[in-house]
């Protein structure tokens, strides 16, 4: 047996552990050692039970950005003109009947006056031709029991006295024009409001049995926002 070679590696093995030994005491500072020696153990995690329940969240974010409207609408006016004035701020919540422009009232102000005019005259006019009407019928009928007129002229006369009271008929406060609108278009007589500037008007509208409210002027809005929560 080599008993030589194995005390040789006896040795060899002490002299590499205190050479470790002393290096690890030499290399590492006192302070790091003493810090590593006085560091408390690590604790355990906590575990706790609870009940499973359905709670609000908190969650918040911070940042830039532009806000873009989730619906539209694009108004569309009937008529033209130049817009005097915007009644509503940008992010407005607006209502049904709200009013949100107005526009120049002038030019259709003058046609209502010229409407107006014309009304008259034609009605004037009706009235005239309609008595003057039945003036020759009169006498047309006195002069065919003396055989001095023909039946067939007083058929023609019966006629254009008839058109010219059926043109009469649609001239306010005959209620014909309110008629003739109420058998085009089905609407409820009792969820209808008739708003008029003439005591004419409100004649005809009650002849038919729709609510007639006479306009006094000023903004025609704020006159029948009162006038519609009433049939809504």
């Amino acid at each position: 047996m080599n008993f030589p070679k194995l005390w040789i590696a006896g040795i060899t093995v002490a002299v590499l552990a205190l050479s470790g030994t002393y290096l690890w005491r030499e290399g590492i500072p006192s302070s790091v050692i003493k810090s590593a020696s006085n560091t408390p153990p690590a604790q355990p995690v906590p575990v706790t039970t609870g009940v499973v329940k359905v709670q609000e969240f908190a969650n918040s974010r911070v940042g830039l950005g532009t806000v873009q409207a989730y619906n539209t609408v694009t108004v569309k006016v009937r008529i033209d003109g130049e817009v005097q004035k915007i009644a509503f701020r940008e992010g407005q919540d607006v209502q049904v009947g709200d009013v949100i422009a107005q526009i120049d009232p002038r030019l259709y102000e003058a046609l209502l006056h010229q409407a107006e005019a014309d009304k008259a005259r034609d009605q004037a006019r009706d009235q005239a031709l309609l008595a003057n009407a039945k003036l020759d019928l009169e006498r047309y009928s006195k002069l065919v029991v003396k055989e001095y007129a023909t039946r067939q002229s007083v058929d023609t006369q019966e006629a254009l006295v008839a058109q010219y009271r059926r043109r009469c008929r649609r001239r306010k406060p005959e209620p014909g024009m309110i008629l003739d609108l109420l058998d085009r278009w089905p609407v409820e007589r009792a969820r209808t409001l008739l708003v008029g500037d003439k005591s004419s008007d409100l004649v005809a509208g009650e002849a038919v049995g729709i609510r007639s409210f006479l306009f006094p002027g000023g903004n025609l809005c704020d006159f029948l926002k009162p006038l519609l929560r009433q049939i809504a």
